[in-house]
């Protein structure tokens, strides 16, 4: 699954593929049509429902293990979640931790335990609905042992679905047991498809057991299979190993105190998501950065976020290094001068930057292993087809070697009609650091516009700045 960074240049997100043993998160998102708005339960009594009291303190625990050829990948997971309150829509207001440890096991490569913490909060209806989603984890869309239930006998009986985005995928469900055979306990069978799992040759399904008395899933077991780069099989199971009662004034102070850091936090990385930042911008933002976060820690009595937000403000330097950096670098690209290069593509057709000279061109550097490449990579198509009547040329720009054939594998699996060329030296002499890069040239083959990392906006942005230069040679600004 990607691990989400920040890209350098732009501040969006952008992922690699890597093996990992977290238990699934269900992706859902306040737009499910399939629910009831008010969060009522549906007529029939058979329909399992989430079921939580102002105070509760419920803990989970998972163990997984990912087998590949030569080692193997170790995770523990612990989840704790708390109740805070009802809402006045039939929802109730929940937060959570997840403290991950996992560590690679193989020989060849002595790796040290790695950890880490995730803090969200969410409101959560009865059929699994969630609303205002907040996280430390950027773009996460889900929240823990949480998955969007049945709303009527029919999907009861027949199974329903929940579709994400363009990386979370499809969920499928259905019942495998009923009452009869498990008692106060169903099994839920989940299959998430994802539109990379063609690409790295990868599944994944769990088995969850809902307790219907207590509205709470009492475990999981998540079975997954990659074909892919780390090739073997994983098994993860999750339990919940209690049910307790807080002090309510405690949660509501955690709660208070937690929205207090992710409202922080937001509000001071806003400040690098501009694009382009300039190096002089950097330090400002920077000392703007660290006012926010002392002024929240200043409000913070609790060790756990005052742990978190320190952590953040000793970060600061490092932060502002790796922006400045970054800066230079795109400053090097946008002064130097046109290089010739020339490449073949996939086929073994020469191409040079001379060919197109007179015309926009859009690079789209990518390889196999980048998780958001592929996802980014239908709007690159889409882009490619709303100019394909302009003088404007769409190119992948694949750091894949000819031998590994991954590349003629992902143009085949996506269905790419424009050019795809061998680059990674052309990827150096550009400065690319992250994927997916798209490079915007003018019609002189200057770099004029860069964008990385995936947005759900990608195509607009760059069909905006591409029609620009059509028109007057200079893009507009880049979007925050």
């Amino acid at each position: 699954m990607p691990t989400e960074k920040n890209c350098p240049t732009c501040g969006k997100m952008y992922g690699i593929i890597v093996t990992s043993l977290t238990v699934a998160l269900m992706p859902l998102t306040p737009s499910l049509s399939r629910g009831m708005q008010d969060g009522s339960l549906a007529a029939s009594s058979l329909l399992p429902r989430y079921q939580f009291t102002p105070g509760q303190q419920l803990i989970y625990q998972g163990h997984g293990e990912f087998k590949y050829q030569n080692g193997s990948f170790i995770t523990q997971e612990n989840t704790t979640l708390w109740v805070i309150r009802p809402n006045g829509d039939g929802s109730w207001h929940l937060f959570a931790k997840l403290e991950e440890s996992s560590q690679r096991i193989d020989p060849r490569f002595p790796s040290p335990n790695q950890k880490g913490v995730i803090w969200m909060q969410a409101d959560v209806y009865p059929d699994g609905r969630t609303d205002h989603l907040d996280s430390t984890a950027g773009q996460i869309a889900s929240f823990p042992e949480i998955i969007p239930l049945p709303v009527s006998d029919q999907e009861m009986k027949g199974g329903w679905k929940h579709t994400g985005d363009e990386m979370q995928g499809e969920d499928s469900f259905g019942i495998v047991t009923d009452k009869s055979s498990m008692g106060a306990q169903i099994m839920i069978h989940q299959v998430h498809t994802a539109k990379n799992d063609a690409i790295y040759l990868s599944s994944d399904s769990t088995d969850i057991t809902f307790d219907l008395k207590r509205g709470l899933p009492v475990q999981e077991d998540e079975t997954g299979a990659q074909g892919y780069g780390f090739v073997g099989k994983s098994v993860v199971r999750n339990e919940l190993k209690s049910v307790t009662s807080l002090d309510p004034e405690k949660l509501n102070q955690m709660s208070d105190e937690l929205s207090i850091y992710l409202s922080a936090r937001k509000e001071a990385q806003a400040l690098f998501s501009e694009s382009g930042m300039a190096i002089q911008q950097i330090d400002a933002a920077a000392a703007k950065y660290k006012e926010i976060l002392q002024k929240a820690r200043a409000r913070l009595k609790l060790p756990e976020f005052q742990k978190e937000i320190d952590e953040d403000i000793t970060d600061t330097p490092e932060m502002v290094s790796y922006e400045k950096n970054s800066a230079q670098q795109r400053d090097r690209l946008f002064q130097t001068p046109p290089a010739d290069w020339k490449t073949p593509d996939i086929e073994g057709h020469p191409h040079a930057l001379s060919d197109f000279k007179g015309k926009v061109v859009v690079l789209d550097f990518w390889y196999r292993g980048c998780g958001w490449c592929m996802v980014a990579m239908p709007q690159v198509k889409e882009v490619a087809e709303h100019f394909a009547n302009q003088p404007v040329v769409v190119l992948g720009m694949t750091t894949d070697t000819p031998d590994s054939k991954d590349a003629a594998f992902v143009v085949q699996k996506m269905q790419l009609t424009y050019p795809t060329l061998y680059a990674k030296e052309i990827a150096a002499s550009y400065h690319i650091q992250v994927y997916p890069t798209l490079l915007i040239l003018d019609q002189n083959g200057v770099v004029k516009d860069i964008l990385c990392g995936y947005s759900p906006n990608l195509r607009d942005e760059v069909e905006k700045k591409v029609e620009a230069l059509l028109k007057t040679g200079t893009p507009t600004p880049s979007a925050p």
